[in-house]
């Protein structure tokens, strides 16, 4: 529930993003909008055209970047990019734990984080191989050299236990504690290496190689999801678990953890502040609808959480029905809750191994090798980006939403809203700034603020396992490094630029096409661009239906 409002809300600023992502594009063609763009008398064109020269001097067209080559590559690559790891992995567990230069920084955030997701890939691809090498699926049954004897079997299939020995000490090898890293795992040094040669083989070719891959990658989660659920309802138990997850306790919401793990979520998910939306987003033509796009997205990223829930959570009441547990006792994973009950539903399947090795390939396309690694992993994911990005989404929304082109608040020319509908080609409502300059960013402030004040000194992992205060600091140092290289910049810049230049855009900011470069310089001269907020709420307010009925009323009076 927190995460459905908090994405209402970040629809919002999705339309910032990606009014980011179109005004940095290098597209190479324009379809102009009757409605936003006028071609304007011959002598103006002459004397644009006379001008060419000039902007291809300030603003040099990457032919050789790419573009697109279907509206269907992009909307499936930004699927493929918000419903991820985060979605199947991560929001299961938070339903459970809850009741039912900024530029350079996403750079660091991104490094950090596509390292963080490799490992989770790497995991995938051991449980991939040995599901289809193996003549059983090998956490199905006890009796193997990693279980322990409290693994006992029920219906010739274990329960839980055979599970989690399986991948604690067969596939982690995991040592005890993060003061204890220990060497290498090296059955998983190849699985690593293999995640990162798949990423790099997806991405060889830029848009043209990533924009087909996602056909498969973005279509087939969902297909295998759905089989996973329809197994997972038919379990003695499913009911149970599924009633948990859907039935909200509202009284957790007045707890600042919940709206903070909910934003985690959005922010997770949806990746603002990261720096993909704007890399995708630059290979769309300049008259993208991309505040259509950002509607798109977060409905799609949200749809998918709520819908892996149920494959988890029928799992888990199938597990506590087993057990004789309750459902908070079944599991105490962590983030890896899915890879507890997935493979529970997977292995009481027919033909199990291909349905294992199917699912861990679904986990393979969606997304430290050390015996001490799970612990490390857990520290990055607690400490790696939360509150770095919701930093860095607060410097974009003060950057483009108080200071992009305006003077004054309201008595300043509305230039983000001018260049937004100079793109889309259409007129677009006066509360859109309204919102992003107050609503979104006091709700970014409101999550930065909550998170802080519910911080815990103390870090666990499960039940057991306390993380000790140097490896909390060691996180802290982890989620400062990528802001650091913000005030650096900044002061560099500072020192760097004379007078105020500062203030002004860049010469090469705008679009990269010269022809639609000179259509927009001629735009920024024109009255409906220099207008203000004041007066575009004004013109609202004057085709209002409210004020229609007023005046309506008013003629009937007289």
């Amino acid at each position: 529930l927190c995460c459905v409002v908090l994405c209402c809300l970040f629809v919002l600023f999705c339309s910032v993003q990606a009014f980011r992502m179109s005004a940095t594009n290098q597209s190479s063609s324009f379809v102009r909008s009757s409605s936003g763009r006028s071609k304007g008398t011959l002598a103006e064109r002459k004397g644009l055209l006379n001008n060419m020269s000039m902007f291809e001097q300030a603003v040099p067209l990457d032919e050789s970047r790419g573009q697109w080559s279907k509206k269907l590559d992009y909307i499936l690559s930004m699927v493929g990019y918000s419903v991820g790891l985060s979605n199947i992995w991560r929001f299961p567990y938070l339903c459970y734990q809850n009741g039912g230069g900024v530029g350079w920084a996403t750079i660091v955030i991104t490094l950090m984080v596509s390292t963080y997701f490799n490992v989770i890939i790497a995991y995938s691809l051991m449980f991939f191989f040995e599901s289809l090498t193996m003549k059983a699926l090998p956490w199905s049954l006890c009796g193997n050299w990693w279980n322990t004897e409290n693994c006992l079997d029920y219906n010739n299939a274990s329960i839980y236990e055979s599970y989690m020995r399986y991948r604690s000490n067969r596939v982690l090898n995991i040592s005890s504690g993060i003061d204890n890293m220990g060497g290498l795992v090296n059955h998983l040094i190849p699985c690593l290496f293999a995640s990162w040669l798949i990423t790099a083989t997806c991405l060889i070719k830029g848009v043209k190689s990533s924009g087909k891959v996602v056909y498969f990658t973005a279509i087939f989660p969902y297909f295998l999801l759905t089989v996973l659920l329809v197994r997972g309802v038919t379990l003695e138990g499913a009911t149970t678990g599924i009633m948990y997850y859907v039935k909200p306790n509202f009284t957790r919401l007045v707890e600042p953890r919940v709206w903070s793990d909910a934003a985690f979520q959005v922010f997770f998910s949806l990746g603002p502040g990261w720096g993909g939306l704007i890399t995708m987003g630059s290979y769309n033509r300049f008259d993208n609808n991309c505040l259509r796009d950002s509607y798109i997205l977060p409905m799609i990223m949200e749809l998918t959480s709520f819908f892996a829930g149920f494959v988890v959570f029928s799992v888990i009441g199938f597990m506590a029905h087993v057990t004789g547990k309750k459902i908070e006792e079944v599991v105490a994973e962590g983030p890896g809750l899915a890879f507890v009950t997935y493979p529970e539903v997977v292995s009481r399947m027919p033909m199990s191994q291909l349905w294992a090795a199917l699912f861990f390939f679904m986990v393979l396309t969606v997304g430290v090798d050390s015996v001490g690694g799970m612990y490390l992993l857990h520290l990055v994911d607690q400490y790696c980006a939360f509150l770095t990005v919701v930093i860095i989404c607060f410097i974009e929304l003060i950057s483009f939403a108080w200071i992009y082109g305006i003077k004054a608040i309201f008595t300043g020319a509305e230039r983000i809203l001018s260049d937004f509908e100079f793109m889309i080609g259409k007129s677009l409502s006066p509360f859109w700034p309204v919102f992003w300059r107050f609503a979104t960013t006091a709700v970014v402030v409101a999550i930065f603020f909550v998170s802080v004040f519910q911080y815990s000194a103390e870090l666990k992992m499960g039940d057991d396992y306390r993380y000790p205060a140097w490896s909390i600091a060691l996180g802290w140092c982890i989620s400062c490094s990528s802001l650091v290289l913000i005030f650096v910049y900044m002061i560099w810049k500072l020192y760097d630029t004379p007078g105020e230049t500062l203030r002004q855009p860049t010469k090469r900011w705008g679009p990269a096409n010269p022809t639609i470069r000179m259509e927009w310089e001629a735009y920024k001269n024109t009255t409906k661009y220099k207008q203000t907020l004041k007066q575009r709420l004004h013109k609202f307010y004057q085709r209002s239906p409210l004020q229609k009925y007023r005046e309506q009323m008013s003629r009937t009076a007289v």
